[in-house]
């Protein structure tokens, strides 16, 4: 969670030193162990460093006033022998030795661009070559630490936070008007855009390059590269046990106490009790943290609470174990501090319990946090493999493994039907597959009860006709029109943000492995925006999180298993419960359901004067009313659907803010 500033002059301008003086102290949350500030006739640079690990201390101090190559930035490497080896093994009292950002530098020094491809870990950070004038900047593989930049012809800025960037005085914080229809409909699609039409963000794993009259920005990695494995299942397992381990391991802080997130899911156990295992007893530097729901109504509280799964876990490892209590606040009581954070709208409801979990880390005084965080999606439920199943006309498995999935998880057999068979022959059908079409229809009609004939008009013949009326028509349409709920149907721009939603979502919607639906997911925006959402509200309690399962290793492997190793006997995520075998008590380990946080945010709303709801709302209206329908925001309040009108009351809380 260490910070950086930048200003660089593409032109033959100076700057007053109070430019970077004034960026860095805008975040100097970000660096409560120190801040360093290096300047030359054409560049600043600032460093802010929390010391997270003995390796976090900055390249500034440690460096010579005649390097060509100053860096600064946030690191954090996981494989720093395999680094000093390619370095040539510099001895103990190099700098690199020392500090992650300083190897860093050495390993450019030792390998020009292509060093980028060799760091496992953590990172955003920019390397000055002071002799070109040159700037290069680089972001992890999945946006793990954010990277905010401006740039024109005569001058490029960058910084950790856009409160950095605009506390410069360079840069003006106009709104970005694309920015907002996407927000309005939930689209994360561009990785790059923020509410300020003149800052950007720098993608997950780019490399941008600026000198004075140029500019390149390139990718050094993609998951859809990532080589598909088919190995016995025994060997599958033991390769994620292994890198899963081995990300953990990695994570876990080398100095003081480590936190860790304890919710009683899947996920955040398996991490919690990994690192247990790995601690073989030795835990007396882990504390575990659980948001908990005492005070809710019972029929509410069945719904969250998990406290049965987190007492298993600390039970089985000994470790400490912090309850807080998640329903004495609102959603809307840490509203403004989190915007403050953010410096821009959020979709995240919950982020009041983030509020409260990460007071109690810092509290405690521990700068490490390990989550759990997303591991559904690095591993994937692997539901899609039902769709791949289907396009190969392996209707018999679709069924017997749907029926499991449906056992399972207490659902009807027909709900998968209607998601995951019904889009498939639709598919088919669309393109012109009749022949696989009809059989699958054949199929699903005898399982379902549903006509052959009754199927294949349902699903084949009348979506056909309408795609082609709506072709010869020249009409763009969603096929679910909620999206579009808070767009007024009277704004120019509602038929590009139908564009921009159906361009984002065909890809992954029409993919037909579990595969490439996997990539899918992890090459959307949504990755990114919520690992950078995780990072900065932790580093506004100056905590450095970390997450393991989007260790780059681990996801690779993750995404190159079959479908069978994710989805199997009705159990999704076979593949993370197979390996914690012996490390996770069997009662998280083979539980298929999980705990819904969207009762106790409806409650907890309910608990909000409405008045203060209505204000809020009818902010944004009056701050952009080209573009937000009002009829459904009153529509929204009035039947008190406040998860979904979240959107609108954050969006209303940033402007009360930008008033201010």
């Amino acid at each position: 969670m260490s910070g950086l500033a930048g200003i660089v002059f593409r032109d033959d301008r100076h700057g007053a030193a109070n430019l970077i003086d004034n960026m860095v102290q805008s975040m100097q949350y970000r660096g409560p162990d120190g801040i360093d500030i290096w300047t030359n006739a054409h560049a600043m640079l600032g460093q802010c460093t929390l010391q997270s690990s003995s390796f976090s201390g900055s390249a500034i101090a440690t460096g010579q006033s005649n390097d060509r190559f100053v860096v600064v930035g946030d690191v954090r490497i996981d494989n720093r022998d395999e680094l000093l080896k390619i370095c040539g093994h510099p001895g103990s009292g190099h700098p690199a030795s020392k500090s992650d950002l300083a190897l860093v530098k050495l390993l450019f020094e030792s390998s020009g661009d292509a060093f980028i491809d060799s760091i496992e870990g953590d990172f955003a950070f920019v390397l000055y070559d002071v002799a070109e004038r040159t700037i290069r900047c680089y972001r992890d593989h999945f946006g793990t630490r954010p990277f905010y930049y401006f740039l024109n012809r005569d001058l490029f800025v960058c910084a950790s936070d856009i409160k950095g960037i605009i506390a410069s005085g360079l840069v003006e914080d106009t709104i970005d008007t694309d920015k907002l229809e996407d927000y309005l409909v939930g689209n994360l699609a561009n990785q790059e855009r923020t509410f300020y039409k003149n800052i950007r963000r720098l993608p997950p794993a780019s490399v941008m390059l600026v000198d004075p009259e140029n500019v390149k920005l390139h990718k050094y990695w993609s998951v859809d590269q990532v080589e598909t494995i088919d190995a016995p299942e025994d060997q599958m397992i033991a390769g994620f046990r292994s890198r899963f381990l081995t990300a953990v391991k990695n994570r876990i802080g080398s100095a003081g106490d480590t936190a860790f997130m304890l919710s009683g899911g899947l996920d955040s156990s398996s991490v919690v009790s990994s690192a247990a295992h790995i601690a073989a007893g030795n835990t007396k530097r882990f504390k575990t943290y659980s948001v908990e729901f005492p005070y809710l109504p019972d029929k509410i509280r069945s719904r969250t609470d998990e406290t049965e799964y987190v007492d298993a876990v600390v039970g089985s490892s000994g470790l400490v174990s912090s309850r807080l209590a998640g329903d004495t606040q609102t959603p809307l009581s840490s509203l403004q501090r989190m915007l403050e954070i953010h410096d821009e709208p959020f979709l995240v409801p919950n982020a009041y319990l983030d509020a409260i979990a990460l007071s109690a880390v810092h509290h405690d005084g521990c700068k490490v946090l390990l989550t759990g965080l997303e591991g559904d999606l690095t591993i994937s439920h692997g539901d899609w493999y039902l769709k791949e199943l289907g396009f190969k006309g392996e209707w018999q498995s679709f069924v017997r493994e749907s029926r499991a999935l449906a056992a399972r998880t207490e659902s009807e057999p027909e709900l998968f039907f209607e998601r995951y068979a019904v889009p498939t022959l639709q598919e088919l059908a669309r393109s012109g597959e009749w022949g696989a079409f009809r059989r699958g229809a054949s199929s699903m009609g005898q399982e379902y009860g549903d006509s052959t004939a009754g199927l294949i008009w349902r699903l084949g013949m009348r979506p056909t006709l309408a795609s082609i009326f709506r072709r010869f028509s020249q009409r763009e349409t969603l096929e679910d029109e909620r999206a579009l709920r808070f767009v007024s149907r009277k704004y120019p721009g509602r038929k590009d943000i139908i564009a921009r939603i159906n361009e984002s979502s065909h890809e992954m919607d029409h993919s037909r492995t579990q595969f490439d639906h996997h990539v899918g997911q992890l090459q959307s925006g949504y990755p990114a925006s919520l690992l950078e959402f995780a990072e900065k509200n932790a580093a506004n309690w100056q905590i450095d999180v970390r997450h393991p399962f989007f260790d780059r290793r681990l996801v690779e492997y993750s995404v190159g298993l079959p479908g069978s190793a994710k989805l199997s006997d009705g159990w999704a995520r076979y593949i993370l419960r197979a390996s914690m075998e012996q490390i996770l008590p069997d009662k998280v380990r083979w539980r298929a359901q999980k705990a819904a946080l969207g009762p106790n945010f409806a409650y907890l709303m309910g608990k909000e004067s409405e008045d203060r709801i209505r204000a809020l709302a009818e902010t944004a209206i009056q701050y952009f009313p080209y573009i937000i329908d009002k009829s459904s925001v009153s529509n929204l309040i009035n039947r008190q659907k406040y998860a979904t009108l979240w959107r609108i009351l954050v969006l209303g809380g940033w402007v009360l803010q930008k008033r201010s």
